[in-house]
Protein backbone atom coordinates (compact mmCIF):
# COMPACT_ATOMS: atom_id res chain seq x y z
CA UNK A 1 0.00 0.00 0.00
CA UNK A 2 1.44 3.70 -0.95
CA UNK A 3 0.79 6.23 1.61
CA UNK A 4 -0.68 9.24 0.55
CA UNK A 5 1.70 12.15 0.35
CA UNK A 6 0.26 15.25 0.45
CA UNK A 7 2.76 17.42 -0.11
CA UNK A 8 3.62 15.54 -3.01
CA UNK A 9 0.18 15.97 -4.43
CA UNK A 10 0.47 20.01 -4.31
CA UNK A 11 3.95 19.07 -6.15
CA UNK A 12 2.71 17.72 -9.11
CA UNK A 13 -0.27 19.64 -9.19
CA UNK A 14 1.77 22.83 -9.51
CA UNK A 15 4.03 21.38 -12.00
CA UNK A 16 0.53 19.83 -14.24
CA UNK A 17 -1.79 22.61 -14.14
CA UNK A 18 -0.11 25.43 -16.45
CA UNK A 19 0.71 22.00 -18.78
CA UNK A 20 -2.89 21.26 -18.59
CA UNK A 21 -3.90 24.58 -19.96
CA UNK A 22 -0.86 24.64 -22.88
CA UNK A 23 -1.98 21.14 -23.70
CA UNK A 24 -5.77 22.42 -23.84
CA UNK A 25 -4.86 25.41 -26.46
CA UNK A 26 -3.13 23.16 -28.86
CA UNK A 27 -6.68 21.56 -30.22
CA UNK A 28 -8.27 24.33 -29.49
CA UNK A 29 -6.59 26.18 -32.09
CA UNK A 30 -7.31 23.59 -34.82
CA UNK A 31 -11.00 24.55 -33.76
CA UNK A 32 -10.21 27.85 -34.55
CA UNK A 33 -8.56 27.30 -38.03
CA UNK A 34 -11.31 24.92 -38.51
CA UNK A 35 -13.89 28.15 -37.61
CA UNK A 36 -12.18 30.52 -39.65
CA UNK A 37 -11.83 28.59 -42.90
CA UNK A 38 -14.99 26.89 -42.50
CA UNK A 39 -16.87 30.20 -43.62
CA UNK A 40 -15.63 30.44 -46.66
CA UNK A 41 -17.64 29.67 -49.29
CA UNK A 42 -16.29 26.06 -50.32
CA UNK A 43 -15.86 22.87 -47.92
CA UNK A 44 -13.14 22.23 -50.22
CA UNK A 45 -10.66 24.74 -47.99
CA UNK A 46 -11.81 23.03 -45.15
CA UNK A 47 -10.85 19.80 -46.37
CA UNK A 48 -7.33 20.98 -47.67
CA UNK A 49 -6.85 22.02 -44.30
CA UNK A 50 -7.49 18.67 -42.95
CA UNK A 51 -4.96 17.24 -45.38
CA UNK A 52 -2.25 20.01 -44.54
CA UNK A 53 -2.78 19.59 -40.98
CA UNK A 54 -2.56 15.88 -40.68
CA UNK A 55 0.54 15.72 -42.79
CA UNK A 56 2.09 18.55 -40.23
CA UNK A 57 0.61 16.51 -37.13
CA UNK A 58 2.36 13.18 -38.58
CA UNK A 59 5.63 15.62 -39.22
CA UNK A 60 6.23 17.44 -36.36
CA UNK A 61 4.84 14.70 -33.69
CA UNK A 62 7.00 12.13 -34.99
CA UNK A 63 9.79 14.63 -33.56
CA UNK A 64 8.15 14.80 -30.37
CA UNK A 65 10.93 12.71 -28.93
CA UNK A 66 12.76 16.34 -29.44
CA UNK A 67 10.47 17.69 -26.52
CA UNK A 68 10.38 14.30 -24.23
CA UNK A 69 14.14 13.36 -24.84
CA UNK A 70 15.39 16.85 -23.69
CA UNK A 71 12.84 16.77 -20.28
CA UNK A 72 14.21 13.40 -19.66
CA UNK A 73 17.80 14.44 -19.98
CA UNK A 74 17.42 18.16 -18.18
CA UNK A 75 15.18 17.04 -15.60
CA UNK A 76 18.16 14.09 -14.82
CA UNK A 77 21.06 17.03 -15.04
CA UNK A 78 19.33 18.78 -12.83
CA UNK A 79 18.65 16.26 -10.10
CA UNK A 80 22.50 15.41 -10.10
CA UNK A 81 23.25 19.13 -9.79
CA UNK A 82 24.72 18.89 -13.74
CA UNK A 83 24.86 21.82 -16.65
CA UNK A 84 21.66 21.70 -18.42
CA UNK A 85 22.08 23.98 -20.65
CA UNK A 86 24.29 21.24 -22.63
CA UNK A 87 20.98 19.09 -23.09
CA UNK A 88 19.29 22.55 -24.82
CA UNK A 89 21.58 22.99 -27.13
CA UNK A 90 21.96 19.36 -28.07
CA UNK A 91 18.08 19.33 -28.58
CA UNK A 92 18.20 22.91 -30.63
CA UNK A 93 20.98 21.23 -32.94
CA UNK A 94 19.07 18.35 -34.11
CA UNK A 95 15.82 20.28 -34.10
CA UNK A 96 17.61 22.92 -36.85
CA UNK A 97 19.08 20.26 -38.76
CA UNK A 98 15.79 17.83 -38.71
CA UNK A 99 13.73 21.50 -39.56
CA UNK A 100 16.15 22.23 -42.54
CA UNK A 101 16.07 18.78 -43.70
CA UNK A 102 12.17 18.48 -43.64
CA UNK A 103 11.86 22.29 -45.58
CA UNK A 104 14.82 20.96 -48.51
CA UNK A 105 13.01 17.55 -49.01
CA UNK A 106 9.09 19.26 -49.05
CA UNK A 107 8.43 18.27 -52.74
CA UNK A 108 8.87 14.72 -52.17
CA UNK A 109 7.32 14.63 -49.04
CA UNK A 110 4.37 16.80 -50.05
CA UNK A 111 3.87 14.43 -52.95
CA UNK A 112 4.22 11.04 -51.28
CA UNK A 113 1.77 12.39 -48.19
CA UNK A 114 -1.07 13.58 -50.52
CA UNK A 115 -1.11 10.26 -52.75
CA UNK A 116 -1.55 8.56 -49.46
CA UNK A 117 -4.36 10.76 -48.28
CA UNK A 118 -6.49 10.96 -51.32
CA UNK A 119 -8.94 13.70 -52.15
CA UNK A 120 -9.96 15.93 -54.66
CA UNK A 121 -7.98 17.42 -57.25
CA UNK A 122 -8.85 20.67 -56.36
CA UNK A 123 -8.39 19.97 -52.39
CA UNK A 124 -4.94 18.31 -52.81
CA UNK A 125 -3.47 21.63 -54.87
CA UNK A 126 -4.89 23.84 -51.99
CA UNK A 127 -3.23 21.21 -49.68
CA UNK A 128 0.38 21.46 -51.80
CA UNK A 129 0.09 24.86 -51.30
CA UNK A 130 -0.45 24.83 -47.93
CA UNK A 131 1.97 22.56 -46.67
CA UNK A 132 4.66 24.53 -49.24
CA UNK A 133 4.06 27.13 -47.05
CA UNK A 134 3.87 26.29 -43.23
CA UNK A 135 6.72 24.14 -43.99
CA UNK A 136 9.10 26.97 -43.44
CA UNK A 137 8.16 27.01 -40.11
CA UNK A 138 9.58 23.74 -39.36
CA UNK A 139 13.15 24.37 -37.54
CA UNK A 140 11.03 26.65 -35.60
CA UNK A 141 8.34 24.28 -34.23
CA UNK A 142 11.12 21.17 -33.70
CA UNK A 143 13.00 23.87 -31.59
CA UNK A 144 9.59 24.90 -29.56
CA UNK A 145 9.38 21.22 -28.93
CA UNK A 146 13.34 21.37 -27.41
CA UNK A 147 12.38 24.32 -25.61
CA UNK A 148 9.52 23.36 -24.17
CA UNK A 149 10.92 20.08 -23.00
CA UNK A 150 14.03 22.11 -21.66
CA UNK A 151 11.96 24.28 -19.36
CA UNK A 152 9.32 21.52 -18.03
CA UNK A 153 12.98 19.15 -16.72
CA UNK A 154 13.99 22.63 -14.92
CA UNK A 155 10.22 22.72 -13.41
CA UNK A 156 9.66 25.92 -15.12
CA UNK A 157 6.02 25.08 -16.72
CA UNK A 158 4.69 28.22 -16.99
CA UNK A 159 7.23 28.82 -19.71
CA UNK A 160 5.26 26.50 -21.78
CA UNK A 161 2.09 28.17 -21.09
CA UNK A 162 3.26 31.64 -21.52
CA UNK A 163 4.89 29.96 -24.99
CA UNK A 164 1.63 28.54 -26.07
CA UNK A 165 -0.59 31.02 -25.25
CA UNK A 166 2.04 33.53 -27.49
CA UNK A 167 1.77 31.27 -30.46
CA UNK A 168 -1.44 30.69 -30.62
CA UNK A 169 -3.55 33.77 -30.23
CA UNK A 170 -1.07 35.41 -32.84
CA UNK A 171 -2.23 32.64 -34.77
CA UNK A 172 -5.36 33.35 -34.17
CA UNK A 173 -5.40 36.82 -34.80
CA UNK A 174 -3.27 35.84 -38.27
CA UNK A 175 -6.01 33.65 -39.10
CA UNK A 176 -8.66 36.31 -39.30
CA UNK A 177 -6.32 38.99 -40.58
CA UNK A 178 -5.21 36.93 -43.43
CA UNK A 179 -8.16 34.77 -44.33
CA UNK A 180 -11.28 36.89 -43.17
CA UNK A 181 -9.68 40.34 -44.36
CA UNK A 182 -7.44 39.61 -46.97
CA UNK A 183 -8.52 36.52 -48.95
CA UNK A 184 -5.71 34.44 -48.84
CA UNK A 185 -7.95 31.29 -48.10
CA UNK A 186 -5.81 28.18 -47.05
CA UNK A 187 -2.27 29.88 -47.64
CA UNK A 188 -3.00 32.47 -45.52
CA UNK A 189 -3.88 29.42 -42.24
CA UNK A 190 -0.19 28.30 -43.49
CA UNK A 191 1.56 31.94 -42.60
CA UNK A 192 -0.12 32.38 -39.83
CA UNK A 193 0.69 28.86 -38.86
CA UNK A 194 4.64 28.99 -39.62
CA UNK A 195 5.13 33.09 -38.40
CA UNK A 196 3.23 32.01 -34.81
CA UNK A 197 6.17 28.69 -34.41
CA UNK A 198 9.12 31.11 -34.90
CA UNK A 199 7.27 34.45 -32.63
CA UNK A 200 6.69 30.98 -29.65
CA UNK A 201 10.12 30.22 -30.58
CA UNK A 202 11.47 33.85 -29.82
CA UNK A 203 9.34 34.19 -26.77
CA UNK A 204 10.58 30.26 -24.83
CA UNK A 205 14.24 32.46 -25.65
CA UNK A 206 12.90 35.38 -24.08
CA UNK A 207 11.29 34.06 -21.28
CA UNK A 208 14.15 31.07 -20.63
CA UNK A 209 16.89 34.00 -21.23
CA UNK A 210 18.71 33.58 -17.97
CA UNK A 211 19.10 29.67 -17.85
CA UNK A 212 20.15 29.83 -21.36
CA UNK A 213 22.16 33.16 -21.50
CA UNK A 214 23.38 34.00 -18.10
CA UNK A 215 25.71 32.31 -15.96
CA UNK A 216 24.38 28.68 -16.98
CA UNK A 217 26.39 30.46 -20.88
CA UNK A 218 29.46 31.05 -18.80
CA UNK A 219 29.66 27.73 -17.26
CA UNK A 220 28.85 25.99 -20.47
CA UNK A 221 31.98 23.43 -20.61
CA UNK A 222 34.44 23.88 -23.52
CA UNK A 223 33.40 21.48 -26.46
CA UNK A 224 30.53 20.50 -24.96
CA UNK A 225 28.80 20.09 -28.07
CA UNK A 226 31.60 18.14 -29.62
CA UNK A 227 31.47 14.98 -27.53
CA UNK A 228 30.07 12.67 -29.32
CA UNK A 229 28.76 9.93 -26.79
CA UNK A 230 26.36 12.15 -25.19
CA UNK A 231 24.43 12.79 -28.47
CA UNK A 232 24.31 9.50 -29.62
CA UNK A 233 22.50 8.79 -25.97
CA UNK A 234 19.96 11.23 -27.03
CA UNK A 235 19.31 9.83 -30.79
CA UNK A 236 19.16 6.03 -28.85
CA UNK A 237 16.75 7.05 -26.37
CA UNK A 238 14.94 9.68 -29.15
CA UNK A 239 14.91 6.36 -31.45
CA UNK A 240 12.33 4.07 -28.97
CA UNK A 241 10.06 7.58 -28.83
CA UNK A 242 10.19 8.26 -32.59
CA UNK A 243 9.21 4.45 -33.16
CA UNK A 244 6.00 4.95 -30.61
CA UNK A 245 5.05 8.20 -31.76
CA UNK A 246 5.15 7.13 -35.50
CA UNK A 247 2.82 3.68 -34.64
CA UNK A 248 0.57 6.16 -32.87
CA UNK A 249 0.28 9.12 -35.82
CA UNK A 250 -0.20 5.88 -38.34
CA UNK A 251 -3.29 5.71 -36.76
CA UNK A 252 -4.90 9.01 -37.37
CA UNK A 253 -3.07 9.24 -40.58
CA UNK A 254 -4.93 6.03 -41.57
CA UNK A 255 -8.36 7.64 -40.01
CA UNK A 256 -7.79 10.98 -42.54
CA UNK A 257 -6.97 8.94 -45.42
CA UNK A 258 -10.10 6.77 -45.36
CA UNK A 259 -12.57 9.84 -45.05
CA UNK A 260 -10.68 11.59 -47.81
CA UNK A 261 -11.88 8.86 -50.04
CA UNK A 262 -15.39 9.05 -48.91
CA UNK A 263 -15.78 13.05 -50.10
CA UNK A 264 -14.64 16.31 -49.14
CA UNK A 265 -17.16 16.98 -46.61
CA UNK A 266 -16.52 13.73 -44.96
CA UNK A 267 -12.86 14.62 -44.62
CA UNK A 268 -13.95 18.26 -43.17
CA UNK A 269 -16.48 16.75 -40.14
CA UNK A 270 -13.67 13.94 -39.59
CA UNK A 271 -11.27 16.69 -38.87
CA UNK A 272 -13.39 18.42 -36.48
CA UNK A 273 -13.96 14.96 -34.50
CA UNK A 274 -9.61 14.30 -34.50
CA UNK A 275 -9.66 18.08 -32.86
CA UNK A 276 -12.42 16.90 -30.05
CA UNK A 277 -10.21 13.86 -29.69
CA UNK A 278 -6.66 15.67 -29.00
CA UNK A 279 -8.40 17.63 -26.85
CA UNK A 280 -9.40 14.95 -24.01
CA UNK A 281 -5.95 12.73 -24.67
CA UNK A 282 -3.73 16.45 -24.35
CA UNK A 283 -5.15 17.64 -21.47
CA UNK A 284 -4.08 14.28 -19.31
CA UNK A 285 -0.60 14.81 -20.85
CA UNK A 286 -0.02 17.30 -18.52
CA UNK A 287 -0.06 14.99 -15.75
CA UNK A 288 2.36 12.76 -17.61
CA UNK A 289 4.41 15.94 -18.41
CA UNK A 290 5.44 16.31 -14.70
CA UNK A 291 5.45 12.72 -13.82
CA UNK A 292 8.56 12.85 -16.26
CA UNK A 293 10.33 16.10 -15.02
CA UNK A 294 9.92 14.20 -11.49
CA UNK A 295 11.07 10.78 -12.13
CA UNK A 296 13.95 12.48 -13.83
CA UNK A 297 15.02 14.36 -10.92
CA UNK A 298 15.00 11.69 -8.91
CA UNK A 299 17.34 9.29 -11.37
CA UNK A 300 19.46 12.28 -11.57
CA UNK A 301 19.78 12.69 -7.68
CA UNK A 302 20.71 8.95 -7.65
CA UNK A 303 23.13 9.02 -10.66
CA UNK A 304 26.63 7.63 -9.42
CA UNK A 305 25.66 7.95 -6.07
CA UNK A 306 26.62 5.43 -3.20
CA UNK A 307 24.71 4.20 -0.07
CA UNK A 308 26.44 7.16 1.97
CA UNK A 309 26.02 9.54 -0.39
CA UNK A 310 22.28 9.36 -0.48
CA UNK A 311 20.99 9.67 3.01
CA UNK A 312 19.89 13.18 3.49
CA UNK A 313 22.27 13.23 6.79
CA UNK A 314 24.15 11.00 9.12
CA UNK A 315 22.63 9.46 12.50
CA UNK A 316 25.52 12.09 14.11
CA UNK A 317 24.02 14.65 12.48
CA UNK A 318 20.14 13.78 13.07
CA UNK A 319 21.18 13.10 16.70
CA UNK A 320 22.26 17.03 16.83
CA UNK A 321 19.94 18.06 15.21
CA UNK A 322 16.86 16.52 17.76
CA UNK A 323 18.96 16.14 20.41
CA UNK A 324 18.19 12.71 20.76
CA UNK A 325 20.71 9.44 21.26
CA UNK A 326 20.13 7.57 17.39
CA UNK A 327 21.61 3.79 17.87
CA UNK A 328 21.09 2.02 14.17
CA UNK A 329 21.39 -1.55 13.74
CA UNK A 330 20.10 -2.49 16.70
CA UNK A 331 18.42 -6.14 17.51
CA UNK A 332 16.17 -5.34 20.36
CA UNK A 333 15.35 -8.37 22.87
CA UNK A 334 12.66 -6.57 24.96
CA UNK A 335 10.82 -3.12 26.15
CA UNK A 336 10.34 -3.30 30.19
CA UNK A 337 8.16 -0.42 29.48
CA UNK A 338 7.78 -0.19 33.57
CA UNK A 339 11.43 1.08 34.39
CA UNK A 340 11.18 2.78 30.53
CA UNK A 341 14.31 0.23 29.64
CA UNK A 342 14.84 -0.77 25.87
CA UNK A 343 16.92 -4.55 26.54
CA UNK A 344 19.58 -5.78 24.25
CA UNK A 345 20.81 -8.75 24.35
CA UNK A 346 24.07 -8.15 26.41
CA UNK A 347 23.25 -4.50 27.70
CA UNK A 348 20.40 -2.03 28.09
CA UNK A 349 19.26 1.55 27.52
CA UNK A 350 17.25 3.98 29.22
CA UNK A 351 14.83 6.64 28.13
CA UNK A 352 12.35 8.82 28.51
CA UNK A 353 10.89 9.10 24.76
CA UNK A 354 11.39 6.01 22.10
CA UNK A 355 10.85 5.82 18.95
CA UNK A 356 11.76 2.59 17.11
CA UNK A 357 12.06 2.94 13.76
CA UNK A 358 11.01 -0.48 12.46
CA UNK A 359 11.62 -0.23 8.80
CA UNK A 360 9.90 -3.83 7.25
CA UNK A 361 11.56 -6.75 5.91
CA UNK A 362 11.37 -7.91 2.18
CA UNK A 363 9.40 -11.21 1.44
CA UNK A 364 11.72 -13.09 -1.38
CA UNK A 365 9.95 -15.91 -2.73
CA UNK A 366 11.83 -19.51 -3.22
CA UNK A 367 14.38 -19.76 -6.02
CA UNK A 368 16.76 -22.09 -7.19
CA UNK A 369 18.89 -21.79 -10.01
CA UNK A 370 22.89 -21.40 -9.99
CA UNK A 371 21.62 -17.48 -9.76
CA UNK A 372 20.12 -17.46 -6.65
CA UNK A 373 23.35 -15.64 -4.72
CA UNK A 374 22.56 -12.51 -7.34
CA UNK A 375 18.91 -11.95 -6.77
CA UNK A 376 19.24 -8.53 -4.08
CA UNK A 377 16.14 -6.83 -2.29
CA UNK A 378 16.54 -3.21 -1.92
CA UNK A 379 14.52 -2.14 1.33
CA UNK A 380 17.43 0.52 3.12
CA UNK A 381 20.56 2.07 2.36
CA UNK A 382 22.60 -1.28 3.26
CA UNK A 383 20.49 -3.38 1.04
CA UNK A 384 21.29 -0.52 -1.92
CA UNK A 385 25.17 -0.37 -0.85
CA UNK A 386 25.31 -4.02 -1.18
CA UNK A 387 23.25 -4.20 -4.50
CA UNK A 388 25.48 -1.33 -5.80
CA UNK A 389 28.70 -3.08 -5.18
CA UNK A 390 27.44 -6.00 -7.02
CA UNK A 391 27.31 -3.97 -9.81
CA UNK A 392 30.40 -2.75 -9.83
CA UNK A 393 32.45 -3.29 -12.91
CA UNK A 394 29.55 -4.82 -14.43
CA UNK A 395 26.74 -3.52 -17.47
Amino acid sequence: MIAKDPALDRRIWMLAWPLLLSNITAPLLGLVDTAVVGHLDSPVYLAAVALGSNVFMFLYFSFNFLRMGTTGFTSQARGAGEATLVVLLRALLLSTLVGSALILLQPLLSDAALWLLGGSAEVQGLARDYIGIRILGAPAALGNFALIGFAIGLHRTSVPLKMTVLMHSSNVLLDVLLVQVWHFDVRGVAVASAVSEYLGLAGGLFWLRREIFGAAWRALPVGALKQVAPMLQLLAVNRDIFIRSLALLTVFFFFTAQGARLGDTVLAANAVLITFLLLLSNTLDGFANAAEALVGDATGFTKEKSADELAMATPEQVAEQFNVTVRTGVHVAGIDTDKQRVLLPDDHLDYSSLVLALGADTWTPPLEGDAVGEVFSVNDLMDYGRFRQALEGKR
